[in-house]
């Protein structure tokens, strides 16, 4: 039984290099991006230039980092990997030529993972350079961080004699996180007329083989020595269910991540788009988290490029990278509490499959009808470190029926008049919208506790520490009428208010009923998207705001005391009651910070 390298597809890029003026970029992969955003598209979906800029200015102090890979091998002369050179440890001279089937494959994760930054380490690089930097060096200089390689080949060695022993010498070296985009499945887990058609062998014939197997990847793993090392597993690309039916995905121990495969639409990855053959990828219970898995951009053997590489294979280094850079800025981080961290940070997917799920922990409900998948945020995790954490995922409340879910609830007035409607709107959005006809009694409200009572909203612990730096950010947009946004207090006093007034055109700023208003934006245009952030200063009493990532507002003060942030409404229609324009209102992406 040989081991399957979890990979298909390959597109060759190359570029004539023009020498010409580099443009004021950090990271190699702006310089790309300069060139098609598509190429990009895969790394700016988990926020990965977002996370370096946010690492970067915090000026933090970072530890140097050595990241295990058991692959192919490496072409060590390509471009990504020389000048500045990227350092390979120990690596055996075997491991440093990719030439094992299938050829490359070593040489794209390990690019993912720790390709060099030429920009951000003062070099340049000419405006239609084909080169990206990896997610580890966007932080990191190429002489802070090591790529420690064992490769094995595929076509001569079994799984046993060549993976477990490449994982063994590998560990003596004492990496941090190991990078693992090999598996194989069992072969009663998939349809002999559909290993046929994949041209599948690599699988477990007997399942006493794959309880044999699995207890040798156990035992290596879970080692007194390799308890400090975090094991990243690629989930594979069969449309199976990983629970006992994929090496080594389907292993639980704290320190081994199991990733599954999106697209760029957060979709559940197709890799064939054939149904018979089923690939896709895999999911279920033993899937913690996944990472885009096609398009993914990276470096080939013989200084080339794919614009495809796809596959979990090209998912798992995505988190082998997020993982090493947490490490990097807390060294004491435990495997486990990076594990912990990747997944509450992740981002919450609806696939449309809640029986075929890319993994749960970054939402309330394990068994979620809207939510169905964990997607890497790279931003939000190292924002974790920091001591930044999301309060709530306050997305929840734009699916489905308002009433009851995940805690949200309307006010008394809410019917006949005000209408709550899940909708899809402009650039693909999909918000809630708010519609008032008038004449529109007043408190129009759909709002969520923070915890609130037990038969209204889930416990989620309110915000009380005065110290904290608390953001309330969200998309708003108002098409006609009065709208606003208002966190409050449990005695229900305004924090403050953001809303669009039909008469002034403005929006505006408040500390509370009767407090002067600041003014964020004057003529404000209707059906327009706006973002907002809004510092809510409970130490000081005051709050400011700022506008799609512009300065901050002067700050409102509140003219009664608040001391703890635990409800948020969204209204509609609001005004002197009753309102007698109608009103209608979006709001999407709703979510709260804490930075302590």
């Amino acid at each position: 039984m040989k081991i399957k390298i979890l990979l298909t597809g390959v597109v060759i890029i190359t570029s004539a290099l023009v020498t010409q003026a580099q443009a004021a970029f950090s990271f190699d992969l702006e310089n790309l991006r300069n060139q098609d955003s598509f190429l990009a598209k895969a790394y700016d979906i988990i926020k990965a230039q977002n996370a370096w800029e946010f690492v970067k200015n915090s000026a933090a102090s970072l530890s140097p980092v050595s990241i295990g890979i058991v692959d192919t091998g490496i072409d060590a002369n390509h471009l990504e990997f020389n000048n500045p050179k990227i350092a390979f440890g120990s690596s055996p001279a075997s491991a440093l030529v990719d030439s094992n089937a299938p050829k490359g494959h070593g040489t794209r994760v390990a690019g993912i993972i720790g390709a060099n930054n030429v920009l951000g380490s003062g070099g340049s690089l000419p405006v239609n350079s084909p080169q990206i930097n990896g997610i580890v060096s966007g932080i990191l200089k190429e002489n802070q961080y090591r790529l420690e390689v064992e490769n094995y080949n595929v076509a001569t060695t079994t799984q046993s004699s060549g993976v477990f022993a490449a994982l063994e010498n590998l560990l003596k070296r004492n990496p941090v996180v190991v990078n693992m985009s090999f598996g194989a499945p069992k072969c009663s887990a998939i349809f002999a007329i559909r290993r046929d058609l994949l041209g599948l062998e690599e699988c477990y014939k007997k399942d006493t083989d794959f309880m044999d197997a699995s207890e040798v990847y156990t035992k290596i793993f879970n080692a007194p020595e390799n308890q400090d090392t975090l094991f990243i597993a690629a989930a594979g690309n069969w449309d199976i269910d990983t629970r006992l039916n994929v090496l080594p995905a389907t292993i639980r121990l704290p320190n081994l991540i199991t990733v599954g495969a999106t697209d760029l639409d957060d979709q559940r990855a197709t890799f064939i788009p054939i149904p018979l053959l089923g690939a896709k990828s895999n999911f279920g219970s033993d899937l913690h988290i996944s990472a885009p898995g096609v398009n993914v951009y990276a470096p080939i053997p013989d200084n080339k490029y794919t614009n495809d590489f796809r596959g979990t294979s090209a998912s798992a280094p995505m988190v082998t990278g997020v993982a090493a850079i947490l490490k990097a800025i807390k060294p004491s981080l435990t495997p486990a509490e990076i594990k912990n961290i990747l997944v509450r940070t992740a981002d919450p997917i609806r696939t449309g499959e809640p029986l075929k799920r890319l993994g749960i922990g970054c939402y309330l409900n394990p068994n979620s009808t809207v939510f169905t998948g964990c997607r890497l945020n790279a931003l939000r995790a190292v924002q974790a470190v920091f001591g930044i954490r999301y309060i709530d995922d306050f997305e929840a409340l734009s699916l489905g029926s308002l009433r009851g879910q995940n805690g949200w609830f309307s006010g008394a007035a809410l019917v006949p008049n005000f209408i709550v409607q899940n909708e899809v709107v402009s650039e693909g959005r999909q918000a809630v919208k708010g519609w008032c006809i008038a004449p529109c009694p007043t408190d129009q409200v759909v709002g969520k506790s923070i915890p609130g009572p037990t038969n209204v909203a889930q416990a989620i612990e309110p915000i009380t520490d005065t110290t904290a730096f608390t953001t309330i950010s969200f998309d708003f947009r108002v098409d006609s009428g009065f709208a606003l946004v208002h966190p409050t207090d449990s005695l229900f006093r305004d924090v403050f208010l953001i809303f669009r007034h039909e008469a002034t055109g403005n929006i505006l700023l408040s500390g509370g009923v009767g407090a002067p208003p600041e003014v964020l934006i004057s003529n404000a245009q209707l059906g327009v998207w706006y973002h907002f952030d809004v510092h809510v200063d409970l130490e000081n009493q005051r709050a400011r705001a700022r506008v799609d990532g512009g300065p901050w507002s002067a700050y409102v003060p509140f003219p009664a005391p608040i001391t703890s942030i635990d409800h948020m409404h969204l209204r509609i229609g609001s005004g002197p009651p009753p309102t007698e324009v109608d009103s209608t209102a979006y709001y999407d992406n709703i979510y709260v910070t804490v930075q302590q």
